[in-house]
């Protein structure tokens, strides 16, 4: 059984009605100001009117001697959320991107749960867009034929594409493996409009398992495809 999971929600109100560039960082954090032993600063740092809330004790920044940097630790039980709402349209970003360096630390029999939600008119997530589960032995997530294969024992990025115009996710690892595009869910309809996108990490199902998190962005893209 999963322990119940505690939350940490990060949050930023961005103003980007007058960005012309194709590809625009929505939310950033590297961890490598932040005080050891403790969560994360709030706010993180550019871009302006991010932040970072993290209640309980069960993700805390610590040095990462693989990463060669301080990271933000993930226990089980622990969720680092990342959230960001501005008012988008689809005419200005129909794409998102997600992409984190990270190194399973110890998940042994447990798992990095990954969730991606668009949000509407408040801070609050609403139904998922897709959620993807990261084990030892492979990616598993809806839509797959079967796990996608990864190397467990090496620092990694991880990216997530969603597409709103084609209702597309793609998710890959590297190194590793890149999956086809697959529809999102299909309660999303009742989004409308979607107003930006939350992303959600938590490690669990194991007791002592842990996962470092030592970058996180999440891009805005025009577009589809």
């Amino acid at each position: 059984m999963f322990t119940a999971l505690r939350c940490c929600v990060l949050s930023t109100l961005i103003a980007l009605a007058s960005c012309k560039t194709s590809k625009v960082v929505l939310f950033h954090a590297d961890f490598d100001a932040d005080t050891l032993g403790a969560a994360p600063a709030d706010p993180p740092g550019a871009p302006a009117g991010d932040g970072i809330h993290v209640p309980g004790s069960a993700a805390v920044v610590s040095n990462h001697s693989a990463l060669g940097s301080k990271a933000l630790m993930i226990s089980e039980g622990g969720t680092w959320g990342c959230f960001f709402q501005s008012d988008l349209t689809l005419g200005e970003f129909n794409n998102f991107r997600i992409f984190l360096t990270g190194s399973p630390a110890d998940l042994e029999d447990g798992e990095l749960a990954i969730q991606v939600h668009p949000m509407g008119t408040d801070l609050n997530p609403v139904p998922v867009l897709t959620s993807l589960e990261l084990r030892n032995g492979g990616i598993h997530g809806p839509g797959f034929p079967g796990p996608l294969s990864y190397d467990e024992d090496r620092i990694h990025s991880i990216i997530v594409n969603i597409d709103l115009v084609t209702r597309k996710y793609q998710f890959t690892v590297m190194p590793g493996s890149t999956s086809p595009w697959f529809d999102l869910y299909s309660q999303t309809q009742s989004v409308n409009p979607i107003k930006g996108i939350s992303v959600s990490l938590t490690v669990r199902g194991d007791p002592g398992g842990r996962y470092a998190v030592d970058h996180g962005w999440i891009y805005g893209l025009p577009g589809s495809g």
